[in-house]
Parts: C-alpha cells; structure tokens; sequence
C-alpha cells in the first residue's frame, strides 16, 4: 500500500507539468503562421525601365519626389499606373519608366485579383554646383552632342534620378552670349547696327539692317522686349554672302525643337532667314506687340 500511495503521488505530482506542457504546447501553436493563414501580397519592381529627367525640367531647375500607384495582376501584367502626387513637370517622366517596367506579385498565389503598390520616383540634381558665369554657360566649349550623364539607382520603392550640377548662368551673362553668337554668325569686320533697349527707337537701327541686307554686307542688330514671363531679346545677323540668321534669346530658355537650333544653354534659338529675307514687326489682331521676325510665326 505504501508503494501504491506513493506510485500515485508521483503521478499526482506530473498531472500539473504535463497540463503546463499541454497549454504551452497550444500557445506556441497559435503563435506559429498557419499554412492556410492569408499573407498580404506585394508589388515587387523586377526589372526597371530608365527614367528620363526632362529637358524642361533640368532647364527650370525642377526637382522633387512623385509617387505612382501601380496595380498588377498576380503574373506581374500591369493594369494601370496613376500619379498620386508630385510636381506636374516631372509626373510623365515618371509615368513612362514605370508603365515601361517589369514587376512582380509577390505571395499572390493562385489568385488573380488585383494588387496595387506605391513607388516614388526622386528627381535630384548633384549638390555640388558650377560656379556661375563659367564656361559651361558656353555650349561650343564642350563637345556638339554632349549630353549630360544621369545616374539612376533604385531601392525597394523607391528610385533616383540625379543629374549633374547645374550650370547657373546670370540673365545679364547669358544676354552676352547672344551678342557673341552673332558676331560668331557675322564675322569681326561686320557693321554694328545697334542693340535697341526696351522702350528705345528701333528705326535707325532696322533701317542700318536693312540696307546692310540690300547690299549683302555682314552686319548685328539686337532689340530687346520684354515677354510674358521673361526677357527677351530679337537679333539678327549677316555673314556678308546673303545669308541671314534670326537669333532670339529668352531668358528662361526654349523648349527643343527639331527644325531649330537651339544653342547657349538653350536660351539662344538660331534659325537661317527665307530668301527674300525681310525684317518684319509682328503685330497681334488686337495690336499687341509679338516680336520681331524674318521668317513666318510658328
């Protein structure tokens, strides 16, 4: 009997442990991932199409973040791409190069429902700047079809876009490029027809221009405006062999275009006169000013 009591003393005594044992044993269970329990899925970025930093941008010295929504289906195909913010000139850069690259629907499994993520698309430009007023304001000091270098990298979500230091060029130092592009054009001997400030007499020196024309002698003139948002400065040169150029300076630079040449850190665009060249004044249909032009508006 005394072996009996104390074989289920020892018995009593474990019940405790095992139930202990037990409980633990469930505890850990309900904290381990089910096979069956739902994992949320993610818009992985595969493979990542180049972004472009835009002309117009870099020329207006835009920089920031835009965010994109994307939604895929579960084999990665891409259903739509919107801007959730960002600034207006940079959103279709970003737009191309996310609706151009390649993504993944992680943990989607069988299912092909939807599954959107966000992405922010950082356009910056290098701290470091040029020095005002330097060389890189000159264009011809550096190769024709220089383009500048932008570094790309990309982080989870997130991908940068940075170019190189910005050549920052005074409106007054850029105006002096316009005068030595036409020089340039007109050669050292050409006659001097004048440079017409804003709110000056422009006769004497389109009348100087003119005959310079008639009688196929390289000559300059220049006559300043002002635009809507900017300076802006109407010039015109001749090489002395009939040959005239219009070379128009804006102050906050020209949008590129294919039929001209837009030179001088893209605030001078030169174009070559239609033959009869003629310098003429360009009125709206209510009057207002619109520039001086040798060739037709566009």
């Amino acid at each position: 009997m005394e072996t009996h009591h104390g074989r289920l003393g020892i018995a009593s005594g474990m019940l405790p442990i095992v139930m202990s044992l037990a409980v633990a044993s469930r505890s850990l269970m309900a904290q381990a991932p089910s096979k069956d329990q739902d994992i949320e899925p993610q818009v992985i970025l595969r493979k990542l199409f180049p972004p472009v930093y835009p002309p117009l941008a870099r020329q207006a010295r835009a920089v920031g973040d835009v965010h994109l929504r994307v939604s895929i289906h579960s084999d990665g195909s891409i259903v739509a791409v919107s801007v959730i913010d960002g600034s207006p000139v940079l959103r279709q850069a970003a737009l191309d190069s996310a609706k151009q690259s390649q993504f993944e629907c992680k943990d989607c499994g069988q299912s092909d429902h939807l599954v959107e993520g966000t992405f922010t698309y950082s356009f910056q430009v290098s701290p470091e700047q040029e020095p005002a007023d330097s060389n890189c304001c000159l264009e011809e000091q550096a190769p024709p079809d220089r383009v500048p270098t932008t570094q790309v990298s990309q982080s989870d979500e997130r991908i940068t876009i940075t170019i190189p230091p910005i050549c920052i060029c005074s409106d007054e130092y850029l105006g002096t490029l316009m005068d030595r592009r036409m020089r340039l054009i007109a050669g050292n001997d050409a006659l001097d027809c004048g440079r017409v400030k804003v709110g000056g007499d422009p006769k004497a020196s389109l009348t100087c221009a003119r005959q310079a024309i008639s009688k196929k002698r390289a000559f300059f003139v220049r006559l300043d405006s002002f635009g809507m948002d900017s300076f802006l400065s109407y010039g015109f040169a001749g090489n002395g062999s009939g040959k005239v150029y219009s070379v128009t300076f804006d102050s906050l630079g020209w949008n590129p275009d294919p039929d001209i040449e837009i030179l001088d850190n893209s605030h001078d665009a030169v174009e070559i006169c239609p033959k009869p060249v003629h310098i003429w004044k360009e009125v709206s249909s209510k009057g207002a000013f619109m520039g001086y032009r040798c060739v037709p508006y566009k």
